[in-house]
């Protein structure tokens, strides 16, 4: 079979697995008759935390004899790498006497993938109508950009946006829309990150590319090193560019 087809006892010990689910999970077959499934394949979630035997539904079938089924587990492999699967979990009786459960599942990556990209193009489009959809009610240049950033804000899930346009006379970068607040309820949040802003789009403007700041502590940056203790996670800007020419920056 193409399906990973493996028992399991009451003790939570494999009694058999297919060449399929060993293959899948990186082991042969050897190794795991007599192993503990969860210590060997759902230790943990797909962000790596702890998975407690207690709150797994698989353990469920091998302790209890409630059948589960699902695509919204991972199954660990042998080198320490996880994948989503499409699994059914089926408890078993002989005579009437529960012997444990059998566990049939498939590695669904390939599917999740393209689940995710067509989303993600989705999501594209979505923003594309919208804005699309507001140039055609108005050229007003604010009414067209905080839509924007409404939209991005969206799509990216962020909280905060703003867009900084190149001013020529002064030669610097002024705010021209802003979206969101940092923290919820705080209505002076974006004047309260300012400097974090501005330095961030200088940078990008300056660099010609996108600047990621994942833990605020980049040495380009020297005003973001304290921001994680304002509640400020992430920070990204991107140079706005028309025609071939830098004319503002985005912040996220």
């Amino acid at each position: 079979a193409d399906e990973g087809i493996c028992g399991i006892d009451p003790r939570g010990r494999f009694t058999f697995i297919n060449r399929a689910a060993a293959r899948m999970l990186g082991y042969d077959v050897e190794e795991l008759v007599g192993q503990p499934c969860h210590a060997v394949w759902h230790h943990s979630r797909a962000d790596d935390t702890p998975y407690p035997e207690d709150k797994c539904p698989i353990c469920a079938g091998y302790t209890c004899g409630i059948a589960s089924q699902g695509e919204d587990e991972h199954f660990w492999r042998k080198d320490n790498t996880s994948f989503p699967v499409l699994y059914v979990s089926s408890p078993t009786f002989e005579e009437g006497v529960f012997k444990g459960t059998v566990v049939v599942f498939r590695d669904i990556t390939e599917r999740k993938q393209a689940e995710a990209e067509i989303a993600e193009h989705n999501a594209r489009l979505t923003a594309q109508n919208a804005v699309a959809a507001t140039l055609s009610r108005s050229l007003d240049l604010e009414t067209i950009l905080d839509t924007a950033l409404d939209v991005v804000l969206s799509v990216m899930e962020m909280d905060v946006g703003a867009i900084f346009l190149w001013d020529q006379d002064v030669g610097e970068l002024k705010l021209q829309s802003r979206r969101g607040q940092i923290v919820q309820g705080e209505a002076e949040g974006f004047e309260h990150f300012w400097s974090r802003y501005v330095a961030v789009a200088t940078e990008a403007v300056t660099g010609l590319q996108a600047i990621v700041h994942p833990e605020l502590d980049s040495a380009g940056c020297q005003t973001l090193t304290d921001a994680s203790a304002e509640r400020l996670e992430s920070l990204v800007s991107a140079p706005l560019v028309s025609t071939g020419r830098v004319v503002g920056a985005l912040v996220l």
